[in-house]
């Protein structure tokens, strides 16, 4: 939301009306998101009244994509008795922050730190080297300040890593242009996202998106633009978008 403040618009109504999901032209979107209130006194009662507003939302449009945010986990069995819910044929989805604290909590248990890291991620945070004196820059805050300051990224991909396999283009995009690739988004409904793919169960094809860590969506434009005829000794912020015939340089 923080990011897309601008092209946001608001409304004041109720999902419970049909003049109101009218309004908002529930009719032609992609997905409806129903988010909890946290803060609320009674999480239960708070559960059942947002249940209720997934129910209105799918007797207006049963095809609709609904991602709807739970306060507790017991409570999420109610919705696969919500008429039209199918996570397979519409992509609904439930998403409970109990059962979410629990889980980052137990691979923390795993692995330290790994919270700390999730957390980051989603989380905006600016990094100004500047404000690092040249002594600071090897202790542990300044490398935390970098690293809490990347966030997660979905970009397009150069044709020229068409048919090549997960490890080469994460090695390229590491070294060349200093993101780091760390999953894919395909077309396809049979693998949809995928970390860290098995050269023998993928490779690049048209239209697959990246997911990134990195500093800003600016570098991330660099793994769409990348030529190997045109960029193969260029620094990241030297790559941009070539005019060269890729046909010769096979």
């Amino acid at each position: 939301m923080h990011r897309n403040f601008y092209r946001c618009q608001y409304y004041q109504g109720s999902p419970l009306r049909a003049s109101d999901l009218a309004r908002v032209k529930l009719s032609t979107a992609k997905a409806c998101l129903v988010i909890a209130n946290k803060h609320s006194a009674e999480p239960d009662a708070e559960d059942a009244a947002n249940i209720l507003r997934v129910i209105s939302i799918k007797n207006y449009k049963s095809d609709v994509r609904v991602i709807i945010q739970i306060l507790n986990y017991h409570n999420e069995e109610h919705l696969f008795n919500v008429p039209d819910w199918n996570h397979q044929l519409y992509g609904d989805e439930v998403i409970c922050i109990n059962e979410l604290k629990l889980g980052l909590l137990g691979k923390s248990c795993l692995c330290p730190g790994f919270s700390t890291m999730i957390a980051n991620l989603i989380m905006m945070s600016s990094f100004h080297p500047s404000n690092y004196s040249k002594d600071v820059r090897s202790n542990w805050e300044y490398e935390y300040g970098y690293g809490a300051s990347n966030e997660l990224y979905t970009g397009s991909l150069s044709s020229d890593f068409l048919d090549m396999t997960f490890p080469e283009v994460a090695e390229i995009c590491l070294i060349k242009l200093h993101i780091l690739l760390i999953g894919v988004e395909t077309n396809s409904s049979s693998t949809g996202i995928l970390f860290n793919p098995s050269p023998h169960v993928f490779r690049f094809r048209q239209g697959t998106q990246g997911i990134f860590i990195a500093q800003n969506p600016t570098v991330v434009k660099s793994a769409a633009l990348f030529c190997f005829k045109c960029h193969e000794y260029a620094i990241q912020s030297e790559i941009v978008k070539c005019t060269c015939d890729k046909s010769d340089s096979g």
